[in-house]
């Protein structure tokens, strides 16, 4: 088992709650990785895997960044939150507060570093930029609709 594997493994065997975040694109990807695809399912078997991938090597350094699996589960919610915001910066074009919101991003990843709690001026200023730019569908929730298309997945 490799790294990633092994990763994963104890993130779904502990029910974390990183997992929780990207488990419909874990159990797509599952679904399809030994199926015959259509050319739309090879689509987004690839869109998947990518983001996938990506998520989890910010899981593996941010293990390593904190010191242990554990460490980061204890600062799940933050974790996720940073993720989610990452995502909303990759899924949407938002020209003139790009600078802006990559701020943010980085003093939730200087809070995160330094194991503290999420500050609620930083959260109302995310709050308001995704709130103004909400205007597309992000990845994780196309992923939300396609695993609960397929009976795979349901929110909790």
């Amino acid at each position: 088992m490799n790294g990633k594997d092994e990763i994963i493994s104890k993130l779904i065997d502990s029910e974390s709650m990183i997992f929780n975040r990207i488990e419909p694109v874990y159990n797509t990807l599952s679904h399809f990785k030994d199926k015959e695809l259509s050319d739309i399912e090879k689509d987004i078997f690839e869109v998947g895997f990518m983001y996938f991938s990506i998520q989890i090597m910010s899981i593996e350094n941010h293990i390593k960044l904190l010191g242990s699996l554990s460490e980061l589960e204890e600062h799940s919610v933050l974790f996720n939150y940073l993720l989610d915001v990452n995502d909303f910066l990759e899924d949407h074009d938002l020209k003139n507060d790009n600078d802006e919101f990559v701020s943010l991003i980085s003093d939730v990843e200087n809070l995160l570093q330094n194991k503290q709690q999420l500050d609620n001026v930083i959260y109302e200023n995310i709050e308001a930029l995704k709130a103004k730019h909400n205007s597309i569908q992000g990845t994780l929730k196309i992923f939300e609709e396609i695993s609960d298309g397929l009976g795979i997945w349901t929110k909790n």
